[in-house]
Parts: structure tokens; C-alpha cells; sequence
């Protein structure tokens, strides 16, 4: 696949369909059905590093497969593969980071952050909310990396130190995005009937079988 496609009612992979690493896709239908075929982006050794989007459409009540459902990409006797982009998933605010400003410090290298990558910081108390952040811009140090947000903010997460001890805790840091992302379409958020990734073995294959021609590997991809 190197180019998207139109908004397709059932794909039906019974072959071999490979997204191709050089160009940036999306693939859009109410159905996709892996019936003993092959659906491949990227690989364990070579991950995806374009853009890949898989967009399924459907409301509640929308036409089923029988099993399998609807707003559904389903796989029986086949093999699904999507390794996205490399990339540090969490990490924690460095003590050196600001309270406020247009950038925090975060701990590690994290040259694979990207600008326009979503972040999220966990709140160190229960009546506190997650803090979402841009990402504008980093620059990596050889302990920190400093992560510069598109809208600067006047009230950041800040590491705490426990009374009495040299302690120091600091808040996780979260990167939310990936370069294959798996989706519903815009009525999801307002119906709450998001796509659905089904997996089912083939009756009647063995547990060798099962490992080697019926399976779904699946990382760095955002749901």
C-alpha cells in the first residue's frame, strides 16, 4: 500500500498486503477482514517509520460480522504485523525542571520526542489532573533533555521532596504519540463505539501452527 485509500466498505485480505515503508497512508473502511492473509506494517527488525493510519467507520447497530462485529479490523488464519517508530514511552521530570514557563527537564535522552508529540505528566495527588503538553521542540543533554511546549504555562508539575528524608519523587512523564495510529472515525468520541482489533485462532490448527501462521504482533502503535 503506498498511497491511502478511498473510504472502502470491506477490505478482505486473503493475500499479502504490506504498507510500504517509504510513504505515508491511510487506510480507511467500515470493515477489514485478515482471512488467512498477511496485513504487514513494518517489522520487529525494520520498524514502519512514515505515517500510518488505519480509520474504521461505524455507529451502534451498524451491520455486523457474524462474530466479529462491526467498526472491526478481524483476523482469522492469518497474521497481523504493525511495528511503529521507536520511541521512549515514559520517563520522569527531572528535579532540575521549572515550575512554570515554556519547558520542563525530564530525565534520559529522549531523542526520538518529537515537536508535535502529545505528552502527558501524572499527577502526584488524587485531586490533582494529568497535565497535557505540546511538544514544540527538545534539546538533548547526556543525563536531561529539556522539552520546549508549543503554550508556555504558568502552573507546571515540580518534583516534591518527602519531609525529613534526602528523598526526591518525581511525577512520570508520558509520550501518548506514534507514528502507526489505529482509530475509529469522528463519531467515536460522541458515541463511545470505537474500532475494534479481533483476533481469533483457526479451528483446528496446533499450537506450533498457532505461533507461525495465525497470530498479531503489535508495538508503538497509539490506539
Amino acid at each position: 500500500l503506498d498511497e491511502s485509500t478511498s473510504h472502502l466498505n470491506l477490505l478482505l485480505v486473503e493475500g499479502t498486503l504490506i504498507f510500504d515503508n517509504a510513504a505515508s497512508v491511510k487506510l480507511t473502511a467500515n470493515y477489514v477482514f485478515v482471512f488467512g492473509g498477511r496485513v504487514q506494517i513494518g517489522t520487529e527488525e525494520e520498524p514502519y517509520l512514515k505515517q500510518a493510519v488505519i480509520e474504521l467507520h461505524g455507529i451502534p447497530g451498524s451491520y455486523e460480522i457474524p462474530i466479529y462485529g462491526s467498526k472491526v479490523m478481524a483476523l482469522r488464519g492469518g497474521s497481523i504485523d504493525m511495528h511503529g517508530q521507536k520511541k521512549t514511552a515514559w520517563t520522569r521530570l527531572s528535579p532540575l525542571s521549572p515550575g512554570s514557563g515554556d519547558h520542563i527537564v525530564v530525565d534520559g535522552a529522549v531523542s526520538n520526542w518529537q515537536k508535535g508529540d502529545e505528552l502527558v505528566i501524572a499527577p502526584m495527588h488524587y485531586a490533582e489532573d494529568v497535565v497535557k503538553l505540546v511538544v514544540d521542540r527538545v534539546e538533548v543533554g547526556s543525563t536531561t533533555s529539556t522539552i520546549y511546549t508549543e503554550s508556555p504555562s504558568s502552573l507546571l508539575p515540580t518534583c516534591l521532596s518527602a519531609a525529613a528524608s534526602s528523598t526526591i519523587v518525581c511525577p512520570e512523564v508520558g509520550d501518548l504519540t506514534r507514528n502507526i495510529v489505529f482509530r475509529g472515525d469522528d463519531t467515536t468520541a460522541q458515541s463511545g463505539y470505537g474500532a475494534h482489533l479481533f483476533m481469533m485462532p483457526t479451528v483446528g490448527l496446533t499450537s506450533s501452527d498457532d505461533m507461525t501462521t495465525n497470530y498479531a504482533k503489535v508495538e508503538n502503535v497509539e490506539f
